[in-house]
């Protein structure tokens, strides 16, 4: 049986969408749907218990966050496979079946991930090396998105790789990942203090453990992206400097924990002077917000 998790958090339109490619495009085994709501507000679930009565429904009365409520999905879910999917996304012709099949044949792999377009269906870089300094300079200098198809500069997205082949990577993108019940049995749930980058630390316990995580691109996905995020500027990011940080501290040694403290003191000293030019020029136009976070991030970072 294949168990399929969605967490949705007020983004009513898309995960009726998703649902919708689901079941228009389902295996042909045995499959289970569970949506974990994170106390939304613009009546989503009861859209989804309407049109979707088959789907399983836990609703939290305040915001877990993303690992933990996927967590609260995997734990009563019964399939052999787990597929932790965003709400953002459309599922294409016959990818599930795709995905589990390889899977199946595949024994070594505890983690897959499918080809993630956007909507025009440009290819999305859905893999990514284990976090490090080097990803992240190049992620704050811009370096990365300058030249992604750098083997040096985007590195991080395995850069000069055309994501046209099967392949074993360091990560692949929590937006679509099937994930073997036995890889949880084995190294544990999602980590609950991560607000993101969840995927990366799975993935980097996973490979320790000897399970390979590769990328798949017979299998496509539409990942439309960041529907939720993009709702709340300062929480994303004040969460995704932080993330890196408690990161950092379980994976790396103090002397790199401390460098890369430097690194986004730097980065975000950098962006507040941007931000206070754009205050005064009223651009752009969450600019004030943005300075609030990045303040926030100082102080908690000389904290830590």
């Amino acid at each position: 049986m294949l168990s399929i998790i969605i967490i949705n958090y007020n983004v009513r339109e898309q995960i009726l969408d998703c649902l919708n490619s689901i079941y228009e495009n389902p295996p042909s085994f045995e499959f289970e749907v569970f949506v974990v709501d994170n106390n939304s507000i613009d009546r989503s679930i009861e859209a989804i218990k309407e049109k979707f009565p088959e789907v399983k429904i836990i609703e939290n009365q305040e915001n877990l966050g993303f690992p933990k409520a996927c967590n609260q999905g995997i734990e009563i879910s019964s399939g052999k496979y787990i597929l932790l999917l965003n709400p953002d996304t459309i599922i294409l012709n016959n990818a599930l079946a795709k995905m589990v099949d390889f899977l199946e044949s595949n024994p070594c792999c505890g983690i897959m991930g499918a080809k993630l377009v956007n909507e025009s269906g440009l290819l999305q870089r859905s893999c990514f090396t284990t976090l490090s300094l080097k990803s992240i300079f190049f992620e704050a200098t811009y370096l990365g998105k300058i030249f992604p198809n750098n083997k040096f500069f985007g590195s991080h997205h395995y850069g000069g790789w055309g994501y046209d082949s099967i392949k074993k990577v360091d990560a692949v993108s929590g937006a679509c990942m099937l994930i073997r019940r036995e890889l949880f049995d084995k190294i544990g749930l999602l980590d609950e203090t991560l607000f993101c980058g969840e995927d990366n630390d799975l993935c980097l316990r996973a490979n320790k453990n000897k399970f390979d995580v590769v990328f798949y691109p017979f299998a496509e996905i539409v990942h439309i992206g960041h529907q939720s995020l993009n709702k709340n500027v300062y929480v994303k990011l004040v969460n995704e400097y932080l993330t890196k940080v408690k990161f950092f501290k379980k994976h790396h040694n103090s002397m790199l924990l401390i460098l890369l403290k430097v690194l986004i003191f730097l980065e975000v000293c950098l962006k507040i002077v941007f931000r206070k030019i754009g205050l005064a020029m009223n651009f752009p136009p969450d600019a004030e917000i943005r300075l609030k976070a990045y303040y926030k991030v100082l102080s908690e970072i000389c904290k830590k």
